[in-house]
């Protein structure tokens, strides 16, 4: 059987290479750092990856199950962004993203085993592959939603970035800035007769990783504003470490005060664990360990901020167990828990 080297085969193995680059530096960053929630975006890379490879492929053999298996890719790596977004936002997923994601899958799965959906196409002078009927609109729209998200979520980084995280924001907002155009010029492919756009997908896709590996915390610009951690002694309520990410002039005894009655409460109702209060303004989150009460004061929940400060208590429980145990009312032998914050809190950004 011959191969078809057309132009296509090559844009889009070039597009793919780029991709697979992209999904080894969020491997290593996710081997170095252990953030679990970066997974999601580790398998919404990994599926462009697939995208690319699998629809190359497939103009290299002419094969049509190959471009199908493609659309899926496509479709698996719109769902996991989403489901990326939506887990450094809010504490679950978002119902209106979740009918949405199965209302396209769903058509997807239907509409791409259809016997007009995918075609072969000889109109760029040489023998190709395409979607067509009910199946283009619906593929073309799920690349184009899986591109305008990324590129509205970077938009809004990039506006909202802290004066030292602007420079890294911006090259993000620049990478999907050309990913987005990427996917307009692909999509004038027939008018082009030729689909370069994928080529600058590519390009922008690595630009974009690139910034944020170097600089992880403009990811967390957008999902919630911290302001301030502290640690109590649970059975005294003094005070033992506190940590500010914004500009307060708010007496930490307040902060104190309000979280020792809370314990206090706790203990009386003992109706289980208090998780978090909300705020006129923000949200109050709650860890209480073995020999510490942990507050996080933030504008919203998150899992993601949820996760950290569990990792945080369990670390300083870890680190000062002995010194806790039999504790001598010296705070100054906390200082030291600044490391734990960079530790657990590495990806929140500082707005002092």
């Amino acid at each position: 059987m011959a191969l078809n080297y057309s132009p296509e085969f090559y844009l889009y193995l070039i597009g793919a290479i780029f991709c697979s680059i992209g999904t080894i530096i969020i491997g290593l960053n996710i081997l170095s750092k252990k953030n679990k929630t970066h997974f999601y975006y580790f398998f919404s890379i990994l599926s462009i990856s697939i995208f690319f490879f699998f629809t190359s492929f497939s103009f290299l053999f002419l094969n049509l199950d190959l471009y199908r298996a493609s659309c899926f890719a496509g479709t698996i790596s719109t769902i996991f962004l989403f489901l990326f977004i939506d887990f450094t936002s809010r504490e679950s997923v978002s119902p209106i993203n979740t009918a949405l994601l199965s209302i396209l899958s769903g058509m997807v799965l239907i509409l791409v085993w259809q016997e007009d959906s995918i075609t072969y196409y000889e109109g760029f002078g040489y023998p190709s592959i395409k979607t067509s009927g009910i199946f283009m609109f619906v593929a073309n729209f799920v690349l184009l939603l899986n591109a305008l998200f990324y590129f509205y979520w970077a938009l809004r980084i990039s506006i909202k970035a802290p004066k030292m995280l602007r420079k890294s924001s911006l090259t993000f907002f620049c990478g999907t800035l050309l990913l987005l155009s990427g996917y307009f010029i692909w999509s004038a492919k027939y008018l082009l007769t030729a689909p370069i756009g994928i080529f600058f997908t590519g390009i922008g896709m690595l630009i974009s990783i690139f910034s944020w590996v170097k600089e992880p915390k403009i990811l967390y610009i957008l999902p919630f504003k911290v302001y301030r951690l502290i640690v109590l002694h649970g059975k005294s309520g003094v005070p033992l470490f506190n940590y500010n990410w914004v500009e307060t002039k708010v007496d930490e005894s307040i902060y104190s005060g309000l979280l020792h009655a809370l314990n206090n409460a706790i203990k009386i109702l003992k109706r289980g664990e208090i998780k978090y209060i909300l705020l006129t303004e923000g949200v109050l989150i709650l860890k209480k360990s073995k020999n510490v009460l942990v507050g996080l004061i933030t504008d919203k929940t998150s899992k993601f901020l949820t996760n950290c400060i569990n990792n945080f208590t369990d670390s300083f429980e870890e680190k000062y167990n002995s010194i806790l145990n039999n504790w001598n009312c010296q705070t100054d032998q906390f200082n030291s828990a600044k490391d734990l914050i960079e530790k657990s809190f590495a990806n929140v950004p500082s707005r002092l």
